[in-house]
C-alpha cells in the first residue's frame, strides 16, 4: 500500500510538473540529435536521452518529440517494440497535458501495436490509457468499451488493482451516461 500512495504521489507531481511547463512551438532537434534517434544500434542510450531529458531538463515537449521521432523510426524498420515504446508513452504524455485528442490517437496506436504482438501488459495499459482520454473528451460511450476490455484482461491476468480501477471508471461513465443502475451494480461488483 505505501509504495501504491508513493508511485500515485510521484505520478501526481510529474503530472503537475509537465501541466506547469509552457505550452509553445515544438522544440527543433539538432542533427546530431536526429541521426543518433533514428540510427544508433543502442535503444538503451536512445531511452536513456528520453529519461534525462523528461527527468532531469523536465522538458516534456522535447521529450516528446524526441519519441515522435523514434516512433517513425520504428514504423519505418516495423520494429514492434520501438513502436508500442514510443506511441504509449506519447499518448500518457499528451494525456497529462490534456491533449486527449492526441493522447486517444497514440494510445489507439498503442492498443494496435500490443495486440498484433500479443502483448497483454500493455494491451490493458493501452486500453485504459485510451478510455481516459476519451472519458475527458466526453465520448462517454465511446470510453466504456475500452474500460470493459481491460477490466476483463486485468481480471483473467489477476491483476485486482487494474480491475479494481476499470471497475471505478466504468462506474463513473455510466454516471455520466444516466444508467444509474448499472452504475450502481458496477459499483455493488467493486465493492465485493
Amino acid at each position: 500500500m505505501y509504495y501504491r500512495l508513493c508511485f500515485i504521489f510521484i505520478f501526481f507531481l510529474q503530472t503537475m510538473c509537465m501541466q506547469a511547463q509552457e505550452l509553445k512551438k515544438p522544440p527543433v532537434l539538432s542533427d546530431s540529435t536526429k541521426v543518433f534517434i533514428t540510427s544508433s544500434d543502442s535503444v538503451k542510450a536512445i531511452k536513456q536521452l528520453f529519461k534525462k531529458t523528461i527527468r532531469v531538463d523536465k522538458d516534456t515537449l522535447l521529450t516528446m518529440e524526441y519519441y515522435k521521432l523514434f516512433l517513425e523510426r520504428g514504423i519505418t524498420t516495423k520494429d514492434s517494440k520501438i513502436q508500442l515504446y514510443s506511441a504509449y508513452r506519447l499518448g500518457y504524455y499528451y494525456n497529462a497535458l490534456s491533449d486527449y485528442k492526441n493522447a486517444a490517437k497514440y494510445s489507439q496506436l498503442s492498443l494496435q501495436v500490443a495486440t498484433m504482438v500479443n502483448d497483454t501488459t500493455h494491451i490493458i495499459s493501452s486500453q485504459v490509457l485510451l478510455g481516459s482520454s476519451y472519458f475527458q473528451l466526453g465520448i462517454y460511450d465511446k470510453s466504456l468499451d475500452p474500460y470493459q476490455d481491460a477490466q476483463k484482461l486485468s481480471q483473467s491476468t489477476g491483476d485486482k488493482a487494474t480491475e479494481l480501477l476499470c471497475l471505478t471508471n466504468i462506474g463513473n461513465i455510466r454516471v455520466k451516461l444516466g444508467r444509474y443502475q448499472d452504475a450502481l451494480n458496477v459499483c455493488t461488483e467493486t465493492l465485493s
